[in-house]
This record gives structure tokens, sequence and C-alpha cells, in this order.
């Protein structure tokens, strides 16, 4: 028995000091109101106290699977974060399919979970993330989707396992290992970054 999830989630890693808007604290009070809705907690302890060390508490604004859920972590030091986050069934195939798509192995990992670090300038980070837990159920996230800027569809469409088809003038449509549908937007000036968005 698990939690049934969507796949998709965006955690926003923010500070509560006066440099930060909003901060951590307001946006999870935002969070905390409807039309959001608790949703599930994750939470890491220690191995050797077994004292909670981390906990992301994970919020959804529409019943069923239709959009990601959001969380927001406090952080103390270090750039805040955007992060784009995928709950993952077949972490193996989905850490193989993003290395591909991003051009790079993430830039930590460890058993169940990895980050790709896409972007960075001072002040932030933009990091997509793979998490699979065996207390989670993914499900496809209905009316949302990742999309992708490509500097070169031919290349990709070698190295992607699944079919990459033409969507509409500059945008290409293809589905991860998961079932995840993923649109590629082709822009040649782009010079191989490959961000996210969530359209």
């Amino acid at each position: 028995m698990g939690v049934r999830t969507q796949s998709l989630s965006v955690i926003l890693f923010l500070r509560n000091d006066g440099q930060s808007q909003p901060t951590a604290d307001s946006a999870t009070d935002y969070l905390s109101t409807p039309p959001w809705q608790f949703h599930h907690k994750i939470e890491l302890t220690s191995r050797a106290n077994l004292r909670v060390v981390a906990r992301q508490v994970f919020f959804a604004s529409s019943p069923g699977y239709e959009l990601p859920l959001w969380s927001v972590c406090p952080i103390h030091c270090g750039k805040e974060q955007l992060r784009f986050n995928i709950f993952v069934n077949d972490f193996t195939g989905m850490k193989a399919f993003y290395s591909a798509l991003v051009g790079a192995d993430p830039s930590a990992s460890k058993p169940g979970f990895c980050v790709f670090q896409l972007y960075s300038q001072p002040g932030l980070e933009i990091q997509l993330s793979l998490k699979h837990s065996p207390c989670l159920i993914p499900q496809l996230t209905e009316a949302a989707t990742l999309s992708f800027v490509v500097n070169n569809i031919s290349e990709l469409r070698k190295v992607l396992p699944n079919k990459v088809t033409k969507h509409v003038t500059g945008t290409w449509r293809t589905r991860d290992t998961d079932g995840n549908e993923v649109l590629l937007l082709c822009d040649s000036s782009r010079n191989g970054t490959r961000l996210p968005q969530i359209v």
C-alpha cells in the first residue's frame, strides 16, 4: 500500500530573512489556505538517533492528479532553488532518460534520488530531481507537462528511448520511461541550454 500522488511537483527552497520575497514562512502560509490542501509529507530521519532531520510537506490545489503538487522548504544558507521534481516508478530508466535529455549526469545522486543542476545565477538555482519512494504510487499529472528548450532535436531523437513526434511548429512531443509526456521546444540559438518549464 502507498499514497497515490501526481508525478510532478514543484519545490521552492526559500530563505526566511529580509532578502527573500516571498519568505519560506509566507509561502508555506499561502499553501496552507484554500484552495490548497495538505497532500502528503516526506521525512528524512537520522539513522543514529531516529530524529527527523528534514521534512517536505506537499500541497495540492485540485482534486485528483490534474496539477502539480507544491512544497516549500526553508533554507538558512546557499542559493534559493526552484526544483521541478518527478516522483518515479522506474528510477533507473528515468535517470537514464533525463540524463540523455539534459545532456548531463545528475549533479547529486543516491539510491532512489537524484538532482540535475540545470541553471545557476547569483542567489538562484534551477534543478530537476527524480524521487522514488516505496510509499508513493505516482500517477501521470493530467493537466501539466514539463517542456524543455533544446537546440538539436535530431540528436535527441537518436538517444531518447521513446518515439519523438512533431506537435506544432518548432515543438516536439515524447514520453519518458514512466509515461509522462514531455514537450521539446526547438531553438538552435540556446546553445544547449535545456531549462524546464511547466505548460
